[in-house]
């Protein structure tokens, strides 16, 4: 016999045949989806491109090394170490190099470029410069530089530039130009290349290196190699392939790329109710059109694949919309980061590339997500005979008002081992690792989807015990109609709840992070930042780009109205278990006369006692974690003079997520580096003088010779607020495009509600119900899943945000305090009490402008 499904192709015809008639609800379901796969392909192109840029960043400077020999220091390592490198055995080659970022000028243009100092000959082992014009340099003085540099400035063989050094501008003739697109430094942007010795000179690292690249002799097993240089050289190097020192990078976007993927999964997650509301809503509209086939021979097996197909259909859309608009949000979002953080790393740009990866990831998201949400109403259209469902009864066998407790247990039993497993893997102070941070993303999905299933029990409570006797006495009969509406499709219902209660549990829990680490940060700058002004030459990030030497210093000191002057120095150094800190260096004796350093443990009087004594250190948490410190411990420190000892003095408050912060007296420093450079220095100003005239007096008598960035102390305040406003602001951003997204599934529940009780609305008009109060019925509804929503979502967001906020500094190392965001959970109140019956309001008015007898008519 011949079915009703002739060929394969009939059940996608007759799904595009009615998603065509249905163009409005269509549309709306295929904009949840969007926006769900919209932020899953956005975290993970910006992941990709993040990363990608910084392994290509490395592997640009490395070349064709296969090791690379690197400071743990922070500050370059003996240039003597070179011969040992090339004595061991399995050397092909080593060549070695020292770099710094720094301002160029050339008339009245300026850049901002890499300089390599190499030694020529060695260099060209490892790397490839094909030169347009010219030479590489041979002499000090000279210099080569890239195309886009050299366009930039208007440069061209034979001109002079002038370079930010150490000792302030000096100038250098452009020897030869070279494509770098044919070099394989070309990822690194503009870049220019100095000998060796001059590069040294430039940037105070005479007799240092910064790194060694290394070509292993042919046939030459990397690992043995590796091993025998570590043998062979001090602590104060380690030896790594450039793909290692891409983790870094990834430990350092872990929890950034955690928030971005929960926001993803919030909209996500809203987005496949919007299906399973729509999806019902299909299936009670057509139920006897379907039935009917049904008696006419159609399987159930050919019924689900017509309801699966529409799913099916509007995934593949909307992932397709979803890839697109995430590649733009991905591209928006790496921009931001980019001049957030990336340039400190040296990465100048995080190209966002689409690739299959991405595509699969969109469809795979999409369209899955749609067809596990058209399953259930798919399979109770198919569990109910044709002969029950052509009796002209509302929607026969779909989530008819029952309570299944078999559910409400499963949620439990779902919520019971992820509530246990983040309690079993709490940190014991020490750090989060990457795969705990992921299993604990895993574990709060578990989490959502128990709360999911034990929610439309919790619905059926709240409605009966709170909401029903509420809208009664504000609304009537019809707030009691409201009620009761609710729990007579609880699955539904509680799916719609469940997707504005995640986006605004992400609310409320986004909003609480944000004021605790502002708190935290408010109170660290009050203590911390004492300053009248800092002074440094270029600034990027977290320190000077070229430092400052102490004849500057000094010269610096002289200046009329200047009190006091305090040289600072920040690097970034590897410790004992092989991860980075970032290290400040102060001296203790002037630091103590203007600031104080914000202590978790121990006293600053007696701590500042004993750091300016020598010999001590104070650490972050996030050290003391890593490294199982506490006060009168004793910390090792790789040192060019030397592993330096250093005991624990005190454990500070740090807001810098750099993996942890240690400060030494800068006597230490300049015994075991001997370096009196600084990154920049602290400017104390004399009373009756103003901090704006001091500024500009030293402005006057260094701005041709050195470019300084004198930043006042409201300022750098003010410029640390705002990189922490626009993080937080693309926060914000992705949790209003999940409230959207809860608004469509409040829109879509309740047009699916009117559409299955349309026959009921036509009799309550018929015996004299106005228009007015079937408007307060939907509406009554509408401001129902708002409240219940709102209510759960807070107390949920709340709950969430002392994890967050508890776990922070085991997660990056800065330390905050649990703080209640009256702002937050007045916004998530607003939404509740709003967005729910304004996504309610075009629903509630089709209802009340039913046709009475076609409403009657209706089965």
């Amino acid at each position: 016999m011949r079915t009703p499904l002739g060929s394969v192709s009939q059940p996608l015809q007759m799904a595009r045949h009615y998603l065509w008639g249905r163009k409005g609800r269509a549309f709306m379901t295929l904009a949840g989806i969007a926006l769900g796969v919209t932020m899953v392909v956005a975290v993970l192109l910006l992941n990709k491109a993040i990363l990608g840029s910084y392994e290509n960043l490395l592997t640009a400077a490395a070349g064709r090394a296969d090791l690379q020999v690197s400071a743990t220091t922070g500050f370059g390592f003996d240039e003597r170490l070179l011969a040992a490198v090339r004595e061991t055995a399995g050397v092909g080659a080593a060549a070695p190099v020292v770099s710094s970022g720094a301002p160029v000028f050339a008339g009245d243009r300026q850049a901002g470029a890499t300089f390599y100092g190499i030694d020529v000959e060695l260099d060209q082992k490892v790397r490839d410069y094909r030169l347009t014009a010219g030479r590489l340099p041979a002499a000090d003085g000279e210099a080569a530089v890239t195309t886009d540099l050299a366009e930039g400035l208007g440069l061209a063989e034979g001109d002079s530039f002038r370079l930010l050094t150490t000792q302030g501008l000096k100038e250098f003739r452009v020897v030869g130009v070279f494509d770098a697109r044919g070099t394989v430094r070309g990822a690194l942007g503009p870049f220019g290349v100095l000998t060796l010795e001059a590069a040294q000179e430039a940037f105070g690292k005479a007799g240092r290196l910064d790194v060694i690249d290394v070509i292993a002799a042919p046939g030459e097993s990397l690992a043995a190699l590796r091993e025998r240089l570590a043998d062979a050289l001090d602590p104060q190097v380690r030896v790594t392939t450039p793909a290692e020192r891409s983790r870094d990078m990834e430990k350092l976007l872990d929890a950034v790329v955690f928030l971005l993927t929960v926001a993803g999964s919030v909209s996500l997650f809203a987005g496949t109710f919007i299906i399973y509301t729509n999806v019902s809503m299909s299936v009670a509209e057509r139920r006897r059109e379907l039935s009917i086939l049904r008696a006419l021979g159609m399987r159930r097996g050919e019924v689900m694949a017509v309801v699966l197909t529409e799913a099916g259909l509007l995934g593949c859309l909307g992932a397709l919309a979803g890839l697109a608009n995430g590649f733009g949000m991905a591209w928006v979002m790496a921009e931001q980061m980019t001049d957030q953080f990336l340039n400190a790393y040296g990465v100048q740009r995080a190209a966002v590339t689409m690739d299959p990866a991405a595509l699969a990831a969109a469809l795979a998201v999409g369209i899955g997500a749609a067809l596990v949400a058209a399953c259930g109403p798919a399979r109770e259209t198919v569990m109910v005979s044709p002969m029950e469902a052509m009796r002209p009864t509302e929607s026969p066998g779909i989530d008819r008002a029952r309570l299944d407790w078999r559910r409400g247990a499963a949620g439990l039993a779902l919520m019971l081992p992820g509530s246990l497993t983040i309690w079993l893997t709490w940190p014991q102070n020490e750090m989060v690792s990457p795969p705990v941070l992921r299993l604990w993303g895993l574990m709060l999905a578990v989490l959502l989807l128990g709360t999911v299933l034990l929610l439309p029990l919790l619905l059926n409570l709240l409605t009966r015990a709170v909401l029903r006797p509420l809208l009664t006495g504000v609304l009537g009969v019809t707030g009691r109609l409201a009620a009761d509406n609710l729990i007579r499709m609880p699955r539904r219902t509680a799916a719609t709840v469940s997707a504005l209660m995640v986006a605004l549990t992400y609310m409320v829990a986004m909003g609480g992070v944000e004021a605790s680490q502002m708190a935290a940060f408010n109170r660290w700058f009050e203590k911390n930042i004492g300053w009248d002004m800092n002074v440094s030459s270029s600034y990027s990030g977290i320190g000077a780009l070229v430092e400052m030497d102490d004849g500057f210093v000094q010269q610096l000191a002289e200046v009329e109205g200047v009190r006091l002057v305090s040289p600072q120095k920040m690097m970034r150094v590897i410790l004992s278990d092989g991860e980075q800190a970032f290290m400040q260096v102060f001296d203790h004796r002037l630091l103590r006369q203007y600031s104080e350093t914000p202590l978790e443990e121990g006293s600053w009087p007696e701590a500042a006692d004993l750091m300016e004594q020598g010999g001590h250190v104070i650490i972050s948490p996030a050290v003391a974690a890593r490294l199982g410190l506490d006060l009168g411990d004793t910390l090792e420190l790789p040192s060019p003079g030397g592993t330096l000892t250093l005991t624990v003095a005190g454990i500070m408050t740090d807001i810098t997520p750099y993996g942890g912060t240690l400060n030494i007296d800068r006597r230490d420093y300049l015994r075991y580096w001997n370096d009196a450079t600084s990154s920049n220095v602290a400017v104390l100003v004399e009373p009756g003088h103003s901090p704006e005239a001091v500024r500009q007096r030293i402005l006057d008598r260094w701005g041709d010779t050195m470019p300084l960035a004198i930043r006042l102390n409201h300022e750098f305040w003010q410029e640390l607020k705002v990189s922490y406003d626009s993080f937080y602001g693309l926060n914000e951003a992705l949790t209003w495009i999940a409230v959207l997204v809860s608004g469509l599934a409040i829109a879509n529940t309740l047009f699916a509600a009117i559409l299955e009780r349309k026959r009921e609305i036509g009799v309550l008009r018929a015996v004299g119900t106005r228009r007015g109060e079937v408007l307060q019925v939907v509406l009554g509804e509408a401001l129902s899943i708002g409240l219940v929503g709102g209510l759960i979502g807070s107390v949920a967001g709340l709950t969430l945000q002392r994890v967050m906020v508890a776990a922070s500094q085991y997660i990056n190392g800065a330390a905050t305090e649990w703080v209640v965001d009256w702002g937050s959970l007045a916004m998530a109140a607003a939404v509740a009490l709003l967005l729910a019956p304004l996504a309610g309001l075009l629903p509630a008015r089709w209802a009340a402008r039913l046709d009475v007898v076609d409403a009657l008519r209706y089965e």
